[in-house]
C-alpha cells in the first residue's frame, strides 16, 4: 500500500521508503515551477525581512539613546560630588586657620 494511498500514515502499513519525491513539486513534475516558486518566496522572505530590520535599529536606536542619556546624568553627579568635595575642603581650611587658603 502507498502511503499517499492511505493518508500518508506509515502506521497503516506504508513505509518511508515509499515516499515519492516528485510529489513535492506544485504540478507534480519535476523542475515545472521550483524556481519561480523559489524566486518569490525569496522576495517574500525579503519583505519580511525589511520591516523587522527597521524595527530592530529603532529598538538599538532608543536604547542608544537611553544609555548615552544615562551617561550624562552620570557624569553631572559626579560634577556634583567634585563641587561638594570642593566646598567641604575650603571650609574646612577655614576653620582650622581662619582664612581662606591662598590663590
Amino acid at each position: 500500500m502507498h502511503p499517499v494511498e492511505n493518508g500518508g500514515d506509515i502506521a497503516a502499513g506504508g513505509s518511508i521508503l515509499d515516499l515519492d519525491l516528485e510529489l513535492d513539486t506544485p504540478t507534480g513534475k519535476v523542475g515545472s515551477a521550483a524556481p519561480r516558486r523559489r524566486w518569490q518566496m525569496s522576495v517574500w522572505t525579503f519583505m519580511k525581512l525589511v520591516p523587522a530590520l527597521g524595527c530592530a535599529f529603532g529598538l538599538f536606536a532608543l536604547l542608544a539613546r537611553a544609555a548615552l542619556d544615562a551617561r550624562e546624568a552620570a557624569r553631572r553627579a559626579q560634577c556634583v560630588c567634585n563641587l561638594k568635595q570642593l566646598g567641604l575642603a575650603l571650609h574646612n581650611y577655614h576653620q582650622a586657620y581662619n582664612a581662606l587658603p591662598p590663590t
